[in-house]
């Protein structure tokens, strides 16, 4: 099970305080590549290279789905996302205490980033529901199994992953990060020329894992699902609080 109902609902309701921008575009498109804005799933007929791709968006690709996009609103780093089968994401643009932050949220899926040197002033953050990844111009994945387990790779520069509890570990090429769901961060040799192939390996064993443990994992996702709700609210209510300080 995954935040998407929760992501939509609170979406929804943030659009209601601010009006949406363009922050991108799709650059390309391969099969079945849903977008929901303010809610509200957008025709498929509209789903065409060069859609525009606001504030909060909800992106997601089927079996078949795949997508790139490219973030082109000058107020956020220049990057581009490459969209794998089967993931599903959320777009963020703000200003807060005259710092520009792009954030993307990672619900289900994997990632690939490309992303320009960030000026003094910007941040981009990829979050995951145990990780979240800083980054300041680099190109990277980040994965993650439908158990949450997260595996993040790095061809370019490096990106700072970091746990709940404010630990922090990096991704560089040659180094790959994982977070097993429940457990432990690590570090992982990986040679640059075989991350491609262990990423897919890894991503099949996941997969694997969740097949002979369908029913614990639909426990454990039921159980994260309610955490979450929970978390939302708490988060929803926070903002509500600070609306008056909040810009997009």
């Amino acid at each position: 099970m995954s935040k998407a109902p929760l992501i939509v609902f609170f979406l929804a309701a943030a659009l209601t305080l601010e009006a949406q921008e363009k922050i991108g575009e799709t650059v390309y498109l391969e099969g079945e590549v849903p977008i929901t804005r303010n809610g509200d799933a957008l025709n498929s007929s509209a789903v065409v290279i060069g859609v525009p791709i606001d504030n909060f968006d909800l992106m997601g690709t089927g079996d078949d789905g795949n997508a790139q996009v490219k973030i082109t609103a000058t107020r956020a780093a220049a990057s581009t996302i490459t969209v794998s089968p089967d993931t599903q994401f959320t777009f963020e643009l703000s200003t807060l205490q005259g710092r520009q932050a792009s954030s993307i949220d990672l619900i289900s899926g994997s990632l690939s980033l490309r992303v320009s040197k960030l000026s003094g002033s910007q941040d981009l953050d990829v979050q995951t529901e145990s990780t979240v990844l800083g980054v300041r111009g680099t190109e990277f994945n980040v994965s993650m199994s439908d158990a949450g387990d997260v595996l993040v790779s790095c061809s370019e520069g490096a990106v700072s992953c970091r746990t709940e509890n404010g630990a922090e570990y990096r991704a560089v090429p040659g180094t790959v990060v994982e977070n097993q769901a429940g457990g432990a961060f690590r570090t992982i040799p990986v040679s640059v020329s075989n991350v491609e192939s262990f990423r897919q390996t890894w991503a099949e064993q996941r997969r694997e894992a969740a097949r002979a443990n369908a029913s614990s994992l639909i426990q454990m996702n039921a159980e994260r699902y309610q955490q979450l709700r929970a978390s939302d609210d708490t988060d929803y209510m926070a903002l509500m609080r600070q609306r008056s300080v909040v810009s997009v």
